[in-house]
């Protein structure tokens, strides 16, 4: 219906471009799209980009209330919804979903745990692996070399995964936060290189500790009560 295509070598040039200039308190949309030619059919939009496919950007100004980069929201009445899906795959690293500061939710956070996904399960034991474990109490910090990304203020507790590194490798994954994009038609900043640490596959390792410590326990006790029967 409708065909734009521009060859300008400009690094601002858009091949379109929409500006709503009215003023008021109501939201009105720079574009607005639908295509639904049928119930689970069509795109609203799709974008291909070779740095971006897609650009959220929100300025609220001064007002109060809450200022949304990038909304996804699916309804319906049968099937599964999903508001937001990311996926990435073919890089050195792959991220579905990354972000940039605090990372908050209402719901369960789940993860794949089906007998059906996994294979070469075995038995472990851990209790003298953790007691080498070194947690530590520490404050970020204030390099201007990591502003970008937007790490927390005040006391935290956890590991370094160096440390841990040399007693778990298997928890230490090294990852990588992406460049950004400091002004127009420029690029800002080069990824920045670091260790992550799974924390959410040390609770099993925690419950195995926990198991073999009881058992000791009991093994002692049992031992204490023979004792105490002479």
């Amino acid at each position: 219906a409708g065909y734009f295509e521009s060859d300008s070598l400009s690094s601002s040039t858009a091949v379109i471009n929409s500006v709503f200039t009215g003023t008021g308190t109501f939201d009105a949309a720079g574009i607005t799209t639908s295509s639904i030619p049928a119930d689970g059919f069509g795109y609203g939009g799709y974008f291909v980009g070779g740095y971006r496919g897609v650009y959220g950007f929100c300025n609220s100004g001064a007002y109060t209330g809450s200022g949304i980069g990038a909304y996804g929201y699916a309804i319906g009445t049968a099937g599964t919804r999903y508001g937001v899906f990311g996926f990435a795959s073919g890089g050195t690293t792959n991220y579905g979903v990354y972000a940039s500061g605090d990372l908050a939710y209402t719901g369960s956070l789940i993860n794949a745990s089906d007998i059906k996904f996994k294979q070469n399960i075995t038995h472990f034991s851990v209790l003298n692996k953790i007691m080498q474990l070194d947690p530590k109490a520490f404050t970020y910090t204030s390099d201007d070399r990591y502003t970008r990304m937007n790490l927390p203020s005040g006391i935290h507790y956890g590991l370094v995964a160096q440390e841990l590194e040399k007693i778990f490798p298997e928890l230490v994954v090294d990852a990588v936060h992406p460049s950004v994009e400091e002004t127009r038609g420029e690029r800002g900043g080069e990824e920045i290189h670091y260790k992550g640490v799974k924390y959410m596959e040390l609770i099993p390792i925690l419950i195995q500790a926990v198991k073999e410590q009881q058992s000791m326990i009991n093994e002692l006790t049992k031992r204490i009560e023979e004792l105490e029967r002479k």
